[in-house]
């Protein structure tokens, strides 16, 4: 699922900033990058995935939403091409997500469970729709219309806003956990062969093809064996994939 500042990036790129800033006299160009800036980033905040996510870090990290719309606003200003501005904002939302997503070693194990729990349910209403399933690991939020059954939309921007508000409520708090290690995935790659009877999964989850029906039911089949893991390393993974839900 895509994060917020490629949806941003893909704003920036778009012909409308060319034909927003062209044709100005160089006394105008200034002023008129600083407003386009400040109304391209604001669109692409308004639109999925960058709506909910921003909302949520907004709810619960309103200082750091807020330096990062001005670092967005004065990359989208300044100099360089529409692709190293991309870059740039990807980098500067990535450094704000880092110092957010350290919290998640300080939420509790049984907090950090019931995170995991709200994402399995929430592909339970899938059920009967595996490509639709599959479309929403690779598109996040933008594979739905609104019209899905059971409130599939409201659920995942919900708990988004429960991922960010436990992380507000944790963090600073002393670290009782760590991330992943390479090794970590090797045991999860044999409970997934041996307890959930999918040795594939993460064959089919790294194709990324939102048309294959399986996908779906690989990225559950992984996210069980997480969440349920008893093996070495699993509290690690445990913590990294709500850091991820994290970012959208």
């Amino acid at each position: 699922m895509i994060g917020m500042e490629t949806a941003v990036a893909a704003t920036l790129a778009g012909a409308a900033l060319g034909g927003l800033w062209g044709g100005w006299g160089l006394g105008r160009q200034a002023l008129a990058r600083r407003r386009a800036a400040s109304r391209l980033v604001d669109q692409a905040l308004a639109l999925e995935p960058g709506r909910s996510l921003f909302a949520a870090m907004a709810a619960h990290f309103p200082a750091d939403a807020r330096m990062l719309r001005r670092k967005m606003i004065r990359i989208a200003r300044g100099p360089g091409s529409v692709w190293q501005r991309q870059v740039a904002i990807a980098n500067a939302a990535a450094a704000v997500r880092r110092g957010l997503g350290a919290a998640v070693l300080s939420i509790p194990g049984a907090e950090i469970d019931a995170l995991l729990d709200d994402q399995i349910a929430l592909y339970r209403r899938f059920e009967g729709e595996p490509l639709l399933a599959s479309r929403f690991v690779v598109r996040g939020i933008k594979a739905l219309s609104g019209s899905e059954p059971d409130g599939i939309l409201a659920e995942s921007e919900r708990i988004r806003t429960r991922v960010y508000r436990a992380m507000a409520q944790y963090r600073g708090a002393p670290v009782g956990a760590a991330m992943p290690v390479v090794g970590d995935y090797e045991p999860l790659q044999a409970a997934l062969a041996r307890v959930w009877g999918m040795d594939d999964a993460f064959a089919v989850l790294e194709r990324l093809d939102p048309e294959e029906p399986r996908l779906g039911v690989a990225f559950v089949t992984i996210l069980k064996a997480v969440r349920h893991g008893e093996f070495e390393g699993a509290d690690r993974l445990r913590r990294a994939w709500v850091a991820a839900l994290a970012n959208g």
